[in-house]
């Protein structure tokens, strides 16, 4: 009688952990990646995750002061001599913008393999890339440098300093 019931918590803990996997297992996750502050705007970089692999990349500006436009997105390759190439990525993006009174919300994705691929069509050799949005007044809101890995994807890298 004592080992019907330990079977039967056996089995019902197996079948609740096996429900809760397969519930996990097609959720979309957004995870934030940078969230770099300035005085009179947010840029924030998230990553969209399905089924544990990077899917898209989501950029978000949101300008807190006044509403701005945006007039280019680009991502910002630099190597190891701090020499940089700009690749505008703006048709890249499917937009979504969101307008209010205040703030202003843009918001866009872009695929990750296709991402990935532009990038490394470049003939120029980059450590490292920052995303960059800039505005019709000629301000430049960046993020902070990220890094493509094999095993990681995409990461946001270290600065090397302690304390």
């Amino acid at each position: 009688m004592e080992d019907i019931i330990t079977y039967i918590i056996v089995f019902g803990i197996g079948f609740g952990m096996l429900g809760l996997y397969m519930f996990q297992k097609d959720k979309k996750r957004i995870l934030p990646l940078s969230k770099q502050l300035y005085s009179d705007g947010i840029l924030t970089i998230s990553v969209i995750k399905e089924q544990k692999k990077v899917k898209e990349l989501m950029l978000q500006m949101t300008f807190i002061k006044n509403a701005q436009t945006i007039n280019t997105i680009f991502v910002e390759l630099v190597n190891k001599k701090k020499e940089t190439l700009n690749l505008n990525i703006t048709n890249l993006l499917s937009q979504q913008e969101e307008i209010s009174e205040t703030p202003f919300v843009f918001s866009g994705t872009i695929s990750f393999a296709v991402f990935k691929e532009q990038v490394q069509q470049t003939d120029f050799k980059f450590e490292s890339f920052k995303f960059a949005v800039e505005t019709t007044q000629e301000k430049k809101y960046k993020s902070h440098a990220l890094g493509l890995h094999d095993w990681w994807t995409i990461l946001k890298l270290d600065s090397g300093t302690y304390n």
